[in-house]
């Protein structure tokens, strides 16, 4: 059997939703970020029905223009590698040293930074998703890996363990399931099921900016039938947001009011290249998943954002949905169509894994990212090629050339 990330992924997502709409409905209502809401069973369907159709409308998009064979592959030389490495470790330091970015520290850099414009522009996780699956040297797609790892935890994340899961995945594929290979996973799953408190707990302890001893005293007592259904709960709901999609139908016609009223931007709007051009004007706005911490969970000025879902803003924008029908399918069926055509298999089931676990969450801006990333990494590399090939073409003229003269 062959591991297929994306096909991981849909079913992964799909029983997580699946599983809490059920939960939800005999429960009547669902714990959203610590609180909880009563929802109604038609709501919660829909939601999920909904949810589904837009995660079978990704997969079929990334079925449609994989290439047909895996000979095409963006490989990336050493250069690349010691780049990346060097990049993210200036860009831990950077954080580091100045408590920016920095789980449980809320300092921020006054007046601006030229260096901090950099790592804005330059995101350093992006271009490790990117160049990362793509470098040749598995020596140093592990080093970048480690670091990457290293940079999620200080700013209390542990979902980059999940996600160089599936750039493994992605990168390696075809991933065969052997007896030994089955063997392997298993050990590994039951390790993590067995530390999942400890590493909810560690998450939390980043976050508060907790010492060393504080969190070894609270890993002491994280070994106990409460914390597992707790850690089990919580790891379930980062998988899901079905809760989310019913909140926002069934207070749709209050939350699209203050979208027309301005109260947060438009999906089209959140982005790396709006955002650049909103601190060019000197805008301020906040995207839905913001506005929603705010308006649903009562917490002013939220440092936090959570998820709306593809499904909840169809949901939202009522008969104004067919629009972003069009903007999600352009964002989406571009960089896959160029991805599949220039560069090949690896990096297209990692954009398509990311359409899942970022685009399909309602993360827009995130994806958007991650899309135009990949179309400017198959500039550089296709264009440094041509450029290189020209060069080559035009000294082999000149050369007989210079031979028929002589």
């Amino acid at each position: 059997m062959t591991l297929n990330p994306v096909v991981s992924l849909f079913c992964l997502y799909l029983f997580a939703n699946f599983f809490a709409m059920q939960q939800a409905i005999s429960r009547g209502g669902m714990v959203l970020e610590g609180d909880f809401f009563k929802l109604e069973p038609s709501s919660l369907i829909y939601s999920f029905l909904l949810q589904f159709v837009v995660l079978v409308s990704l997969v079929l998009i990334f079925r449609a223009l994989r290439p047909k064979t895996l000979k095409k592959k963006l490989i990336l030389s050493n250069k690349w590698g010691w780049f990346l490495v060097f990049f993210q470790l200036f860009f831990l330091f950077f954080n580091l040293i100045k408590g920016v970015n920095v789980a449980g520290d809320g300092a921020k850099i006054e007046g601006g930074s030229l260096i901090n414009y950099v790592f804005v522009i330059l995101q350093p996780d992006i271009l490790f998703l990117l160049i990362g699956v793509s470098l040749k040297s598995n020596r140093m797609f592990f080093v970048a890996s480690c670091i990457y790892l290293l940079s999620m935890m200080l700013r209390g994340w542990m979902g980059g363990f999940f996600i160089v899961i599936f750039m493994i995945l992605s990168k390696y594929y075809p991933v065969k399931v052997s007896n030994r290979n089955v063997f392997v996973f298993v050990v590994l799953v039951f390790f993590c099921l067995l530390m999942l408190p400890v590493l909810v707990d560690a998450k939390w302890a980043f976050r508060t900016g907790a010492t060393v001893s504080e969190f070894f005293l609270m890993a002491v007592d994280s070994f106990s039938f409460e914390k597992y259904s707790l850690a089990f709960e919580y790891l379930l709901n980062r998988f899901q947001h079905v809760g989310h999609v019913a909140l926002l139908f069934e207070n749709s016609d209050v939350v699209l009011a203050a979208f027309r009223d301005g109260d947060f931007k438009s999906y089209w709007m959140d982005g790396l290249p709006q955002y650049i051009l909103e601190k060019g004007f000197g805008v301020e706005s906040v995207t839905l998943n913001s506005y929603m911490v705010e308006f649903f969970f009562g917490i002013d000025n939220p440092t936090w954002n959570t998820n709306p879902g593809i499904a909840g803003w169809l949901f939202l924008l009522k008969e104004q949905f067919v629009f972003m029908i069009f903007y999600i399918l352009f964002i989406v069926i571009i960089p896959f169509y160029f991805v599949s055509r220039y560069v090949g298999d690896n990096l297209l089931r990692l954009l398509s894994c990311f359409s899942i676990t970022y685009l399909f969450h309602g993360w827009i801006g995130a994806y958007f990212n991650i899309g135009l990333y990949a179309l400017m990494l198959i500039l550089v590399v296709k264009g440094r090629f041509y450029i290189v090939k020209s060069c080559d073409s035009t000294h082999q003229s000149r050369s007989i050339q210079e031979l028929y003269r002589n």
